[in-house]
């Protein structure tokens, strides 16, 4: 937080608790310390995905690279960017592991209230089939799941649209 000099006056920290993600790890023989090491080499990875970001000039579509790199770091089977656009809907940006044909799909707004939440709640949301609303959970059928993970892509205060990952059933 700066104030109307520039100066540094305070902070703005995120935090989330994974309490459950660390005790439903998949793996019961691991200690919580290899369960922390994981995590944060999965947070170094994403601040390595950061610069990537940061560096991008052209070449891979940056909303491709952001869904390809992000399935890796996390371990999730599929991606979806999903943004509204200047026609009142809800267009596919970019995909990884999706059918072909997926990208560049528009759908109303109405067919996705999951994206619009985490959209204006600027937070995770994890969204199963049945509140995906029709097209979440279209999608989530054609990467064969039935949880997905929405991460909302914000620039500053604008919501830039969402990332929604998740792994095959």
């Amino acid at each position: 937080v700066l104030d109307s000099e520039g100066n540094q006056t305070g902070v703005v920290l995120t935090a989330r608790d994974v309490t459950d993600e660390l005790e439903d790890d998949g793996d019961p023989s691991r200690t919580p310390m290899e369960m922390l090491t994981r995590a944060r080499r999965r947070v170094e990875a994403l601040a390595h995905l950061l610069t990537e970001i940061a560096q991008w000039h052209d070449g891979e579509d940056i909303f491709a690279l952001l869904a390809r790199r992000s399935c890796e770091i996390l371990d999730a089977d599929s991606s979806v960017v999903v943004m509204p656009n200047d026609a009142g809907t809800m267009a596919i940006r970019a995909t990884h592991n999706m059918p072909d044909g997926v990208v560049g799909r528009s759908m109303s707004r109405l067919r996705f209230p999951s994206a619009l939440l985490a959209m204006a709640r600027r937070d995770l949301y994890y969204v199963s089939e049945d509140e995906a609303g029709a097209g979440g959970r279209e999608l989530l059928r054609e990467g064969g799941a039935k949880l997905a993970l929405l991460i909302p892509l914000v620039d500053g205060e604008e919501a830039l649209g969402v990332l929604a990952m998740a792994r095959a059933q």
